[in-house]
């Protein structure tokens, strides 16, 4: 959990199932600075639980959706847009 001020300095993605990047670990790392990281597997892994059926594909593709809107919105309060973009992916 962050505290205090929002000093991000990148936007990690990541698609790496069951993994999530240690944002105070990179923070004590990198002089403070805060990485905004977001595990989008976590996204598809809750719609798979929650909306189970192959009918309800197109509701799941909505929900991942939905919450990467909310990250974004999020995102666009803590900083002006413009962090460089990380992408983490499957090895």
């Amino acid at each position: 959990m962050l505290e205090g001020g929002h000093r991000e300095c990148l936007v990690v993605v990541n698609f790496v199932p069951d993994t999530t990047m240690a944002s105070n670990r990179f923070a004590d790392d990198h002089g403070g600075l805060q990485a905004f990281g977001y595990d989008i597997w976590r996204s598809r892994q809750l719609a798979e639980t929650l909306l189970p059926l192959p009918s309800q594909e197109v509701d799941r593709h909505r929900f991942v959706m939905a919450r990467v809107m909310i990250t974004i919105a999020t995102l666009m309060v803590l900083t002006d847009g413009t962090l460089p973009l990380l992408a983490r992916v499957p090895g």
